[in-house]
């Protein structure tokens, strides 16, 4: 059974680890919320929010391979949305997690409506190969535009 929870703070190390084998190098700010998935005492998936320059941004979702598809994924968005459930939250996703995120709540963003922060990391993701989509998810009752 896989155990879905807000990390404490001892930790974030054993989670950066989690990251970096599964290909994410980005470092986790101790300010950050991550969320873990747990199977026994192993982190079989991660997710992380940041607030970042006033908007809360959804970053290194990521399940362990042979665990994908088993609903993680979704426990784990469930778990980070309800910490910020009154707020936007923003995401680069790549575009394959697109429909994950769309049953979430997210929808596609124009590039003309992206917060500078959002629309300056998908430029470089871009840059260097990676099909990614921005995305941003009302709190619930707010509108949200979904792209053309």
């Amino acid at each position: 059974m896989v155990e879905v929870r807000r990390a404490r703070l001892d930790e974030l190390p054993a989670a950066q680890q989690f990251y970096a084998a599964t290909g994410y190098h980005a470092p986790i700010d101790a300010a950050a919320a991550i969320f873990l998935a747990c199977q026994d005492t192993a982190i079989v998936g991660a997710a992380w929010l940041e607030h970042d320059q006033g908007l809360w941004v959804l970053r290194g979702m990521r399940v362990q391979a042979a665990h994908q598809r088993q609903g993680i994924g979704t426990q784990l968005l469930r778990a980070a949305l309800e910490a910020v459930s009154v707020q936007p939250v923003y995401c680069v996703p790549y575009a394959h997690v697109g429909r994950l995120l769309e049953r979430a709540g997210f929808a596609r963003l124009p590039g003309s409506e992206a917060p500078p922060l959002l629309l300056a990391r998908a430029t470089d993701y871009r840059a260097r190969g990676a099909d990614v989509v921005l995305m941003r998810r009302q709190p619930a009752g707010a509108p949200n535009r979904v792209a053309v």
